[in-house]
């Protein structure tokens, strides 16, 4: 894509690997100033996306990047495949903050993926607080998620010794193997990931504390809760024990559907878990997201 010139001083273009170096340090300003991260980001995470950039006088002032995947839509919606796109990183420089910069690059990322056919372009914000500046650029569909808790205290954990490392290779292999058994019935409709980003995602969670992991009756992939202390989101589980031992976590919390076998004490309403922006077809508000990265 060539630039685009927004006004007389700001252009947004694709960003390249030879940007790595000046989003890496907007990244640092923005988000977080742990390296190690942030490298991790850049040399797994960065290729596997479209990232748009902002610029002025040449300096790369915001930024957003897009993961790519689909959306499994019900059986009477034909069980087709849509392609949607996850909206990622929006970060603006803070010299340069309060100037709708961020609004520009997301409306132009729309566009865009408008003209590529995208059935909506998703996003799940790492702070409440921003859901309504979400709103008024257009994401109106809400997903919700699905929340339990679950006291691992009152329930027996299996040995570490029988889990292994989840990849993505084993997960999609157990995706289509409950795919065959589901055959013929109505399916919740989920969102999907490719093989790499699989794999990415899983090892995002390890790199901030979470576990992905898998036995022979199952996998289970949890991450530590930002908003609850001692906490532990159990993004899916399809096992009856957990890869931990001993009482290592006062709780965890269950989002989504799809979680099997975990018994449930509390049940809470179904909170606002992600926002789409509908292009060509509207998700529904329970789609299984299990796996967003914030």
């Amino acid at each position: 894509m060539k630039s685009t010139q927004t006004n007389n001083r700001f252009s947004i273009r694709i960003a390249t690997s030879k940007d790595t170096t000046s989003l890496l340090e907007l990244w640092k300003l923005c988000f977080t100033d742990d390296l190690d991260f942030l490298n991790f980001f850049f040399q797994e995470g960065f290729p596997l996306t479209r990232t748009y950039v902002l610029e002025k006088n040449g300096d790369i002032v915001a930024a957003a990047s897009l993961f790519f995947g689909h959306y499994a839509a019900p059986a009477r919606e034909n069980n087709c495949l849509l392609p949607i796109s996850y909206l990622y990183g929006v970060c603006t420089h803070p010299d340069h903050q309060k100037q709708g910069l961020s609004s520009q690059l997301i409306q132009h990322i729309i566009q865009d993926r408008k003209a590529n056919n995208d059935a909506f372009v998703l996003t799940k914000p790492a702070n409440p607080d921003l859901f309504p500046f979400y709103q008024r650029l257009g994401f109106t569909q809400p997903i919700y998620g699905q929340k339990r808790v679950w006291f691992p205290e009152e329930h027996t954990n299996g040995p570490m010794g029988n889990w292994v490392e989840l990849t993505g290779e084993k997960l999609q292999e157990s995706y289509a193997y409950e795919s065959a058994k589901l055959a013929g019935s109505d399916p919740i409709p989920r969102i999907v990931w490719n093989t790499p980003t699989l794999n990415y995602i899983l090892n995002y969670y390890r790199k901030i504390g979470g576990f992905a992991c898998q036995n022979g009756y199952g996998h289970c992939i949890g991450t530590p809760d930002g908003q609850l202390e001692n906490t532990t989101l159990l993004l899916e589980c399809t096992t009856k024990t957990l890869p931990v031992e001993g009482n290592l976590l006062e709780k965890f919390v269950i989002y989504q559907r799809g979680s099997r076998a975990l018994n449930d004490r509390i049940s809470d309403k179904k909170p606002l878990y992600a926002l789409a922006y509908p292009l060509f077809h509207i998700p529904n508000s329970d789609t299984h997201f299990p796996f967003p990265m914030e």
